[in-house]
């Protein structure tokens, strides 16, 4: 069994992700500390938090501009532009797809507990690090599993379910079945001609 190297897009997807939400919540409080100087309410001149935002906001744009540039030459080289995109909301609709809920709530003699279970958000942890790669001519999913067995379960438990969801969302692409290597379940297809 040959194993499975990660893409590019499966390597920079979370660091995108969380890099873009951060860019976003720093651009808003930049945006109201500005804001707050020009009202006069924050004493304008050399502000020491203001200029360490800025800097820290031109830094996130330059990493993801960084690193949209080169996944963008790396898919015209190879692919299509679109498939990134596609790539993108594919691992967006699979992330939701695979979040599982609590059903039940504990209740005790004070009244309702709201308690973890443990095994579902180990489960969903993992969940949240799925990519799916979508290329011209394959697919490529990557599951990171759990370490806990219960979770790995869980994983093993959904894996038809999982294959049933991508076949139904791409019906071009022929699936094989799941190969785990290590910590990572893969899911490879391939487009039929």
């Amino acid at each position: 069994m040959k194993p499975y190297r990660k893409t590019f897009f499966i390597l920079i997807y979370n660091l995108l992700k969380t890099a873009a939400l951060l860019l976003l919540i720093s651009l808003s409080i930049a945006f109201l500390l500005f804001f707050q100087i020009q009202q006069g309410k924050i004493i304008s001149g050399v502000n020491p938090p203001f200029t360490y935002l800025i800097a820290w906001c031109l830094f996130l744009i330059s990493l993801l501009l960084t690193l949209l540039l080169s996944e963008a030459f790396l898919r015209l080289r190879n692919d299509q532009l679109r498939n990134s995109l596609k790539s993108f909301w594919a691992t967006f609709r699979l992330r939701h797809f695979l979040i599982q809920h609590d059903k039940y709530n504990q209740v005790n003699k004070e009244g309702m507990v709201n308690r973890k279970d443990p095994v579902l958000h180990s489960f969903n942890r993992a969940s949240r690090k799925a990519v799916l790669d979508l290329r011209k001519d394959k697919l490529l999913l990557c599951l990171k599993l759990p370490k806990e067995l219960q979770a790995q379960a869980l994983f093993k438990a959904q894996e038809e379910a999982i294959r049933e969801h991508i076949s139904n969302l791409y019906p071009h692409y022929i699936l094989s079945p799941f190969e785990r290597q290590k910590f990572n379940l893969w899911l490879k297809g391939t487009k039929e001609k």
